[in-house]
């Protein structure tokens, strides 16, 4: 019996998880479902010469970093090939949508919504930030983090607090990859640098558990 795709995708994020690699790219394969794929291609290649670099026993200060590497470049690709086959419900409300609709925030997108943190009202940014958490939600992207640490220093309060819940969401949901982003942890860290933001943000985990 075919596998569907919500299936396939489990088996690659807990064999990523797990850091079993090979076996990802072999599920992997079935998205793509025979149609040739330059970026799969790349993968795969760049990790046979992995293995065939650990067979000969090289020593490489880089090795870790590439695997690590491959990692979030499975966990993006398996992502992009399940988004393209999504069908996204329509949004009516303008700002809303202007976040909603793309897969990837581009860095002309993440300045947008730098800016709108900083100057937007306490409605514009509330839908901003309600379409970034549920777009990210839907598909991982580290810019997508980006806007939600910009928001959590928004000068309103409620657009603040909706924003440090997102970025929360969202670390619990893809806890396992994460920290193959660098930047997202120095955000992070500088976050939790402020005391006031740690007491918000476990006041949030509370609530979070106990509506679970």
């Amino acid at each position: 019996m075919a596998q569907s795709n919500a299936e396939i995708k489990k088996i690659i994020y807990a064999s990523l998880s797990k850091q079993t690699l090979g076996r990802a790219l072999a599920q992997l394969s079935l998205l793509t479902k025979g149609t040739p794929n330059e970026k799969l291609a790349s993968i795969q290649e760049n990790y046979q010469r992995l293995l065939q670099h650990w067979a000969g026993d090289g020593v490489d200060p880089e090795r870790d970093a590439i695997f690590r590497r491959l990692l979030k470049q499975t966990y993006e690709l398996t992502d992009d090939l399940i988004a393209d086959r999504m069908v996204k419900p329509l949004a009516t409300n303008e700002t809303f949508k202007h976040y909603w609709e793309p897969k990837r925030y581009t860095t002309q997108l993440v300045q947008e919504a730098i800016e709108a943190s900083k100057n937007g009202s306490p409605v514009q940014t509330a839908w901003i930030v309600s379409a970034i958490t549920l777009n990210c939600i839907e598909l991982f992207d580290e810019n997508k983090l980006r806007c939600l640490f910009a928001f959590c220093q928004s000068e309103h309060t409620e657009t603040a607090m909706r924003a440090l819940t997102g970025v929360i969401i969202c670390l619990l949901l893809y806890k396992d990859r994460y920290s193959l982003y660098p930047s997202i942890n120095n955000q992070l860290q500088e976050l939790m640098d402020d005391e006031a933001m740690v007491s918000n943000a476990q006041n949030i985990v509370k609530q979070l558990i106990r509506r679970k």
